[in-house]
C-alpha cells in the first residue's frame, strides 16, 4: 500500500510530473555531490549520537569528521560505478572532502550545547509507518532523525549556505514528523528544530511551529494529492519557480515543461 513521505508530499506539491517519474515510474534521481555530502554528514553525527544513547560514549570531533570522510569516500565510490556518475572537475573532489569533513567536525563540536538546550538522545534515526495523516485514513511513513528526553524532534540539514528563516517555516516535514512522533508515542512533540550546517561549518538552530493549527493544513491538503495520485493525474508546473535543471532531476531527461519554457 502507497504511504506518503515528507519528501513525495513536496515532489507532488512542486510538480505533480515530478512525482509521477519519481514514484510512479520508479526513474532513478541521480547523485550529486550535494546530496553525497549531506548523507555523510547525516550517518556520521547518527553514530556518534547511537553511541552516546546506548553506551554513554562521547566521540571526539575529529572521530566524527573521520567517520563522514570515510562514509564520503564510500559514495564516492559507489557513484563512479553509476550509469550517470558525477563529474567531478579537478580539484572539486578535494573542496568537497574538506567540505564534509569541517560539517561534520563543526556540528559535533556543538553537539553538547545543542543537546543542554533541546535535550538528550531519546531515539535516533527511527523509521515509522503506517501513520494515520489524515482522520479517512492516508497513511504516512518516514525516519526521523533525532527525538530528545524533552520530546523534541530535530532534524540535521546540510547546505551551501546558511537557511533564511522562511526556508524552515514552510517546510512541512515537521508536520509529518510531528503527527508520527504522536502516535507512536502518545504524545505530539513539544518543538521542531532544524538544526543546519553550512559548508563553511557555520551551524544554525532553526525551530518550526508544529502546532496542531499548522497541521490542519496538511489534513485539508493530502486528500487532494491523493485523489489526484489515485486518478493518476500529473499535470506539469512549469511556472514552479523549482523547474529547473538546479532544483528537478528531471528537467533534462526528456521533460516537457523544459521544451514549453524553451518555447515561451
Amino acid at each position: 500500500m502507497f504511504q506518503w513521505r515528507q519528501s513525495t508530499i513536496g515532489d507532488m506539491l512542486i510538480c505533480p510530473e515530478r512525482f509521477r517519474r519519481a514514484h510512479v515510474v520508479g526513474e532513478a534521481d541521480m547523485n550529486s555531490a550535494a546530496s553525497l555530502m549531506g548523507t555523510a554528514v547525516h550517518e556520521a553525527i547518527a553514530s556518534g549520537l547511537l553511541a552516546l544513547l546506548h553506551n554513554g560514549e562521547w566521540y571526539e570531533p575529529q572521530d566524527v569528521a573521520r567517520n563522514a570522510l570515510i562514509r564520503f569516500q564510500h559514495l564516492v565510490a559507489m557513484d563512479s560505478l553509476e550509469q550517470d556518475p558525477i563529474p567531478w572537475r579537478e580539484g572539486l573532489l578535494d573542496e568537497r572532502i574538506n567540505d564534509v569533513e569541517r560539517m561534520a567536525a563543526s556540528l559535533w563540536s556543538q553537539m553538547p550545547g545543542l543537546l543542554e538546550r533541546w535535550g538528550g538522545p531519546l531515539s535516533v534515526e527511527h523509521t515509522f509507518s503506517g501513520v494515520p495523516l489524515t482522520p479517512d485514513g492516508i497513511k504516512g511513513q518516514g525516519t526521523w532523525d533525532l527525538l530528545t528526553d524533552k520530546h523534541v524532534l530535530i532534524d540535521w540539514k546540510t547546505s551551501e549556505k546558511p537557511w533564511p528563516k522562511w526556508k524552515a517555516a514552510k517546510k512541512l516535514q515537521p508536520l509529518v514528523y510531528a503527527q508520527a512522533v504522536e502516535h507512536e508515542t502518545g504524545r505530539w512533540p513539544e518543538a521542531f528544530v532544524f538544526i543546519v550546517v553550512t559548508r563553511e561549518g557555520r551551524v544554525q538552530q532553526l525551530p518550526v511551529n508544529v502546532n496542531r493549527e499548522r497541521y490542519r493544513f496538511l489534513e485539508a491538503t493530502l486528500p487532494q494529492l491523493e485523489r489526484m495520485r489515485l486518478s493518476n493525474i500529473y499535470p506539469l508546473n512549469p511556472d514552479s519557480a523549482l523547474c529547473s535543471e538546479v532544483y528537478c532531476p528531471f528537467y533534462n531527461r526528456g521533460c516537457p515543461a523544459k521544451q514549453l519554457k524553451e518555447l515561451a
